[in-house]
């Protein structure tokens, strides 16, 4: 309110290394660059972030920055992450199909694996994805092997054939 950017920072500045978030880093990001030294404050956030471990928060951080590289780069770092993988899946499907690929069977793979038809129906959706990726890398023969595979592995698992088919596969 006062103007006093400077000061707005440092304030902001305890406030997210007290409980970092990606909403915390945003606000610091605003006033940063309202100041001029973002690129500098960023890397040392980064930097911290990297040496307190703070993985999870780091591929969150760097795909809102668009980092999609860096993101697939720390994911694997990441203990729990929720739906963390698949957020970074989904940036990824343009610029790195293959990692997109390999997260989303993994995925699948856990789904699966778990059991239940609301898994089943979140893996058949995820299939879909596969299915998409395996096109554009032009892998068509792969998905079919792929597919046929889960669906000679699981044979005994009729929600699964029965969510399969409902989204066409």
């Amino acid at each position: 309110e006062s103007g006093d950017w400077q000061k707005s920072l440092k304030y902001a500045e305890n406030q997210f290394w007290a409980r970092p978030t990606v909403e915390g880093y945003g606000e610091l990001k605003t006033m940063a660059e309202q100041l001029g030294n973002w690129p500098s404050s960023q890397k040392e956030i980064l930097t911290r972030l990297t040496q307190k471990g703070e993985y999870e928060l780091l591929t969150r951080i760097y795909l809102l920055e668009n980092d999609v590289e860096t993101a697939l780069e720390t994911l694997p770092k990441v203990k729990f992450g929720g739906n963390l993988a698949i957020d970074v899946a989904k940036a990824a499907e343009e610029t790195h199909p293959r990692q997109s690929l390999n997260i989303y069977q993994q995925k699948v793979e856990r789904l699966i694996t778990a059991r239940g038809r609301d898994n089943y129906a979140q893996a058949a959706e995820y299939l879909k994805r596969v299915q998409a990726l395996c096109i554009q890398l032009k892998e068509t023969e792969n998905w079919q092997d792929y597919i046929q595979g889960i669906r000679n592995q699981k044979p005994r698992l009729p929600a699964l054939l029965d969510e399969l088919k409902r989204v066409g596969l």
